[in-house]
């Protein structure tokens, strides 16, 4: 499962790939003034702290966490940090974590090989 935290055009895009590629997803946002239509997905608002966001990946098995918050939460970036599977800090000066990851998870071959094709999309909606 995808959680994804947004609140700015980039979650919007995220939440429209998700929805266009029919994925299953939470879309998380901090208060309720952004109106969107989560037609995969679930929408939860509320700040998490680290043990909430922990316990609800949990429960919910989320395997991808997607940061497209504002730049500046900065406390959400730290609690996602504090909460995300890193890979050993060998693998991530070497900036192989995602090879680790790969590596440990090889059913995310797909979602890896899709991760290009997202970036190229989003771009260019932003330069519409």
């Amino acid at each position: 499962m995808i959680l994804v935290f947004g609140g700015t055009t980039e979650g919007r895009l995220a939440v429209e790939t998700l929805d266009e590629a029919g994925a299953p997803y939470f879309y998380s946002t901090r208060g309720e003034a952004q109106v969107i239509t989560c037609r995969h997905g679930q929408r939860i608002t509320g700040a998490l702290d680290g043990e909430a966001m922990a316990a609800f990946c949990r429960e919910k098995e989320i395997r991808l966490l997607v940061d497209a918050a504002h730049p500046f939460a900065e406390r959400l970036r730290q609690t996602i940090a504090g909460v995300a599977r890193r890979a050993p800090e060998a693998w991530q000066k070497l900036g192989l974590e995602w090879l680790y990851r790969l590596l440990r998870e090889p059913r995310r071959i797909g979602r890896m090989a899709r991760l290009p094709l997202f970036l190229v999309e989003a771009a260019a909606v932003r330069l519409k």
